[in-house]
């Protein structure tokens, strides 16, 4: 029976970095209702977030290898009305 390969959970994983985004704009409709339109956008710069490397030093072909990204683009509107 061989032994476990050692794991070095302690590695770092690159940081994440995120850009995101509001606009508001308010428009008055006569004295008592308002008219809110709003757009926000998140992942900005589109910029990929890496995953933490690959810890198990049994597989030497992924060991401190990053094999995933993740991050995306997201953007929604809406429009609100007050009175």
């Amino acid at each position: 029976m061989t032994p476990e390969a050692p794991r070095f959970d302690e590695l770092r994983a690159p940081g994440v970095k995120s850009l995101n985004v509001s606009l508001f704009k308010t428009f008055p409709i006569g004295e008592r209702f308002k008219l809110q339109l709003r757009m926000e956008a998140a992942g900005v710069t589109n910029s990929p977030n890496f995953e933490a490397p690959g810890t198990n030093l049994g597989s030497v072909a992924t060991f401190g290898v990053i094999t995933t990204a993740s991050g995306a683009q997201r953007m929604h509107g809406s429009v609100r009305i007050s009175f």
